[in-house]
């Protein structure tokens, strides 16, 4: 069977995991920004992801003169704006800053799984179990992104109380479970129906939960260290 490098990359599939390395990446470049000695890793990480996601949106199918043009403005406007806001802001609210930022790239991640869904929804097209697993997981990192950012730069910003918020005490753990075990139960479910959105939305609004209870359990302080 003759496949071709071209034919490889367009695949769905081939995009949709290159979207979730993207979005591992985004993770990891969290974790590397939390702390001075790993500062130059994590942003590294984050060049990588950024670097990942927009290759694979040039091979999607949707992708024509039009959407190239688009992209490229949104580039410069955001490349302008991310320079503006690395010159004015002082380091001592560069975590505020990231955090922020990262918000972005949670419901971006979110957004385009949604995206996606509806894409082939409407098409009544199937890509299989491989295509819905990335879709439902990248949704999930990217709801969990999102609200965990978000309350980060509300406490370093001192909008959220900085104590740590402690639910029914060491049974706290319990609470993340359960939410992450209702979270790979609707990934099941929504393997054996695919064009099912209630999983995919009832999977977003535990993803949601579960970042807020992680986050709220630190203090504002943990993200300086």
């Amino acid at each position: 069977m003759d496949v071709s490098v071209t034919s490889v990359f367009t695949n769905p599939t081939m995009v949709e995991s290159a979207y979730m390395l993207s979005s591992v990446f985004f993770i990891l470049s969290l974790g590397g920004l939390s702390n001075p000695e790993s500062s130059k890793k994590g942003n590294l990480y984050g060049m990588y992801g950024m670097f990942i996601a927009i290759f694979a949106t040039f091979f999607t199918n949707s992708i024509d003169d039009k959407a190239v043009l688009k992209f490229f403005i949104a580039l410069i406007v955001g490349a302008l704006i991310g320079i503006r806001l690395a010159l004015i802001v002082e380091m001592i609210s560069m975590p505020q800053l990231v955090a922020a930022l990262h918000s972005f790239v949670g419901i971006a991640a979110t957004i385009v799984g949604y995206s996606s869904f509806f894409q082939y929804n409407f098409k009544n097209v199937d890509l299989g179990v491989a295509h819905n697993i990335e879709l439902f997981i990248g949704v999930f990192i990217g709801a969990i992104t999102f609200i965990g950012s978000v309350i980060a730069f509300g406490k370093l910003h001192e909008l959220i109380g900085s104590k740590p918020l402690i639910i029914l005490g060491g049974f706290r753990h319990i609470i993340n479970l359960v939410l992450l075990i209702g979270c790979i139960v609707l990934c099941a479910l929504f393997v054996r129906q695919p064009f099912e959105i209630i999983y995919l939305i009832i999977m977003t609004l535990l993803a949601l939960i579960l970042g807020w209870h992680l986050v709220r359990f630190f203090f504002s302080q943990d993200f300086l260290l």
